[in-house]
């Protein structure tokens, strides 16, 4: 991909503002919110939110990619970091709760996956080592414990990461441009 070190250069500035408002964001909540029975949905928009950030300062820059939107994320450098800001952020998440087992599961389960598509570049991993820790806290707050549904999710979720990681990449020539994935 042309001009690559410019949009490394953006996205570093991008996961450094990611990582401190994600520490902010999680004191913050333990401190105002942590007794509220909003905070599984707090936590979910702080995930949504802070995801988006890292992304910011190369949402203009296109490079020779006129037609392609925000470029810079395809690169396996951007996926790579974002996934493992992802999992911090989760690991933050799992001892404000008081170290859930679920959630811990389901941490292990993706760092994983991370590992193992940082290390072959290969996007296939992140289907089965599927990322779901906002679906959980989706699930805890509308369903509590009891997980009967629980698998109809996992199946749902293991969809969407099909089409995210696998079909879309296969059809968008923008997602296509960085040679290392």
């Amino acid at each position: 991909m042309e001009s690559s070190q410019e949009c490394i250069y953006r996205l570093r500035i991008g996961m450094f503002v990611r990582f401190f408002i994600t520490i902010f964001l999680i004191v913050y909540v333990k401190k105002h919110y942590y007794k509220s029975e909003y905070i599984l949905l707090i936590l979910i928009g702080k995930i949504l939110f802070t995801d988006a950030l890292d992304s910011i300062f190369t949402l203009f820059y296109k490079g020779s990619l006129k037609d392609c939107w925000n470029p810079c994320t395809g690169l396996h450098y951007y996926q790579s970091l974002d996934k493992i800001l992802d999992l911090i952020s989760y690991i933050l998440i799992y001892f404000l709760l008081d170290c859930n087992p679920i959630i811990g599961f389901f941490i292990l389960w993706r760092f994983i996956g991370v590992i193992l598509f940082s290390h072959t570049k290969n996007r296939k991993w992140l289907v089965p080592f599927f990322d779901f820790i906002k679906e959980y806290l989706a699930y805890l707050y509308f369903f509590g414990k009891n997980n009967s549904h629980l698998p109809f999710f996992i199946i749902g979720k293991i969809g969407f990461e099909y089409y995210l990681h696998i079909y879309r990449l296969s059809k968008s020539r923008c997602l296509k441009l960085d040679n290392s994935d």
